[in-house]
């Protein structure tokens, strides 16, 4: 094999260099790698620094991750193997032993009702259901049904938004379902992360590219952890005055803990989004302390997996947020949902007391947000116990004369409860009849294809005998 000139050396390195960037977890082997394409870099002719696309190394192995088609540990594209891990999460959650502890969980709450009426009764005082009936507005409780309602349309509107802009397909009813079974496997889920998986799945099971079913629930969160913080921020400045109370000093420094927390987390997304070279040696590093500390078996598989999903992340990041109406159109649909479910103990409260000042409907909104504030990171499903204990503690002084334990009652019912019922419904429903009529939309689809790639063959064909004469 003749022995190449310097240029063409040069040049092969340029090629190789503008290909990739290399992360590893194996510090004497990033030196070597490193090395040749610093070389490479100063005796370039031009002079100028090279634009590295991102390239991870994630095994022991070697493997990469191609700029063109970046490809997962199986050979498959990122998206596709985002896909596979969450098809692994849902069978997880669909395994017997999560029915059995969804069905636990499901029975503990009850349990913590049980208990949080029996200490009211005897501390407080609850009111009968005779004496609530005569009293209580219950035509009032309808409109928190409305709300839930307006709530869900907003769910669908905010999925709609991210997909129509990825596909320019009109599917409405694909769309509530999604959100309805994101917002099922939340409710049954630790730290409410089941939703994901499963909507992702979800979408991909229905027809959807498997790179648009993985950015859309992505960027979902992402602009929903953004309204959050903007919401908190606002209720925690501007009535601050408000909470007040021995009862509540607990629940307050837990729900700063907890924005704290979101913050952190924009922060780490923000930045995952943007960093292609920083982010992946911090995830490096932090996975090498959760092995160090033996909360993690082996950092480079985690590494891997936890890229896979960045990678996917940035790549919708970008397609979303280049269209400034996109981004602010589900932050404001994201707020939305926020406030309404908000205005659900204020309903509440209209139900139980005839007089509802400004001065209440401002107080309740901004207590309900430490509520959501206090239960976003607690390791229960649905935040049992943690939720009626926070709403006891917060709103004692406002639902008076022995109703604090059915107003508590009523919203949960509408804040969990009916979530879980509603995803319930969804899945009969797909069990009993959408799945069939999916499989007859996918078999449409591909006849259509079939077409469209028999009419570009023909179309070839006849240019190139037009040619040919």
């Amino acid at each position: 094999m003749p022995q190449q000139n310097k240029d063409e050396q040069l040049n092969n390195a340029k090629k190789n260099v503008s290909k990739c960037t290399y992360f590893f977890s194996d510090r004497t082997q990033e030196k070597l790698e490193l090395k040749p394409q610093k070389i490479a870099n100063k005796q370039l002719k031009n002079n100028k620094p090279i634009k590295y696309s991102t390239v991870f190394v994630v095994d022991k192995q070697n493997l990469l991750f191609p700029e063109e088609e970046l490809k997962g540990a199986s050979g498959a594209p990122v998206e596709l193997v985002v896909l596979e891990e969450a098809k692994e999460k849902v069978e997880n959650q669909k395994s017997n032993k999560s029915k059995w502890l969804n069905l636990a969980f499901f029975v503990l709450n009850i349990i913590i009702l049980a208990g949080i009426l029996i200490y009211q009764s005897t501390t407080f005082g609850v009111v009968s259901l005779d004496v609530l009936k005569e009293n209580a507005r219950f035509s009032i409780l309808f409109f928190t049904i409305l709300l839930f309602v307006v709530i869900m349309l907003l769910e669908a509107l905010r999925t709609h938004i991210l997909l129509y802009k990825a596909t320019r397909q009109f599917r409405p009813f694909l769309c509530y379902k999604a959100s309805a079974i994101s917002r099922y496997y939340d409710c049954v889920t630790p730290f409410a992360s089941g939703g994901q998986p499963f909507e992702i799945f979800y979408l991909n099971s229905r027809g959807v590219h498997g790179g648009i079913a993985t950015s859309v629930p992505l960027t979902k969160a992402m602009y929903n952890n953004v309204a959050f913080i903007l919401v908190s921020v606002i209720v925690l400045i501007c009535n601050s005055k408000i909470f007040t109370g021995q009862e509540q000093n607990v629940i307050i420094i837990w729900g700063i803990i907890s924005l704290c927390i979101s913050c952190l987390i924009l922060l780490i997304l923000i930045l995952f989004a943007i960093s292609k070279r920083i982010m992946p040696k911090i995830l490096m590093s932090c996975l090498r302390l959760g092995k160090r500390m033996h909360f993690i078996k082996d950092e480079r598989v985690l590494f891997s997996k936890c890229m896979r999903t960045i990678l996917e992340y940035q790549k919708s990041t970008k397609h979303y947020i280049a269209n400034v109406w996109i981004t602010l159109g589900s932050v404001l649909c994201s707020a939305t949902i926020i406030i309404v479910k908000a205005f659900i103990p204020v309903m509440l409260y209209w139900a139980f007391h005839v007089n509802v000042t400004a001065e209440v409907v401002i107080e309740i909104l901004s207590k309900f947000i430490l509520v959501e504030l206090a239960t976003k990171y607690i390791p229960i499903p649905g935040g049992s116990g943690v939720a009626e204990i926070s709403f006891s503690a917060l709103f004692m002084a406002l639902f008076t004369d022995g109703t604090l334990f059915w107003a508590m009652l009523f919203w949960r019912i509408m804040n969990y409860f009916i979530y879980l019922l509603q995803g319930m419904i969804v899945l009969i429903y797909d069990f009993a009849y959408g799945n069939k009529k999916n499989k007859a939309f996918k078999i449409k689809l591909a006849e259509k294809e079939q077409e469209i790639l028999k009419r570009t063959k023909h179309a070839k064909i006849n240019k190139n005998n037009i040619k040919q004469k």
